[in-house]
């Protein structure tokens, strides 16, 4: 799918005045804007790819419960000063959570209120095959749940560029914004929600294609719970 550049200037002009965090941005960035920087990585960006396989070996993305921390951690660089990031709780685990906008807040609020019983914001979507997100809190659940298939292979089927950390090959790690787990009926099952403005996802036609990789990701998800345990 092609990308207008002009839509995505348009979407991060929106995003800056609203004071929305960096990775709203990343989320904006054309892939043409980026395709050709990946010759030589920078100094920078390896040092951001060595702090992304530090992150993944100190456990972000990952864990259930209050041992889960976020892929995407607030921090001071992140907004400007009038970000609507929030660094607080939503009564449903002991730890603070990191929102990276009002309205991851304000959904996370009002889900928790509702019944959720787990909240993970920022849920890496690893590119390769990896354990079902319902994984993590029962051995004998986890006997009976397949692999999820990587980020990558989704959007292939669905002709959507994945993406890759800009100046090289290596690919993007991706995140939802938040993902609950929730009683339905008898069973616990998983909500997935993502949070992107609608003055930011109408005009940027990256933004909506990564609404679809999620969307695509909890469909996979649901599909390889239920075909296990059919």
């Amino acid at each position: 799918m092609s990308i207008d550049p002009f839509e995505s200037n348009s979407a991060n002009i929106v995003a800056i005045e609203g004071g929305y965090s960096a990775p709203y941005l990343y989320l904006l960035n054309s892939d043409s804007e980026t395709s050709t920087r990946r010759t030589q990585p920078t100094a920078y960006t390896q040092r951001k790819l060595s702090a992304v396989s530090h992150a993944i070996r100190a456990g972000y993305g990952q864990g259930r419960g209050d041992a889960f921390k976020p892929w995407i951690r607030i921090r001071r660089n992140f907004s400007s000063p009038t970000s609507h990031q929030v660094f607080d709780s939503v009564g449903l685990h002991t730890r603070n959570h990191h929102f990276l906008s009002a309205l991851e807040f304000h959904t996370a609020l009002l889900v928790s209120y509702v019944g959720a019983s787990e909240l993970r914001e920022c849920l890496a979507l690893w590119p390769y095959e990896h354990p079902h997100p319902n994984s993590g809190l029962d051995d004998d659940v986890d006997a009976r749940l397949d692999a999820v298939p990587g980020l990558i292979e989704i959007a292939r089927k669905a002709g959507i560029d994945h993406g890759c950390f800009v100046g090289t090959t290596v690919p993007y790690i991706a995140s939802i914004d938040l993902m609950f787990r929730i009683r339905l009926g008898r069973t616990w099952r998983l909500l997935g929600i993502s949070c992107k403005p609608k003055d930011i996802t109408e005009k940027s036609t990256r933004a909506q294609e990564r609404i679809e990789l999620d969307r695509l990701y909890c469909q996979s998800v649901v599909s390889v719970q239920q075909s296990h345990l059919a």
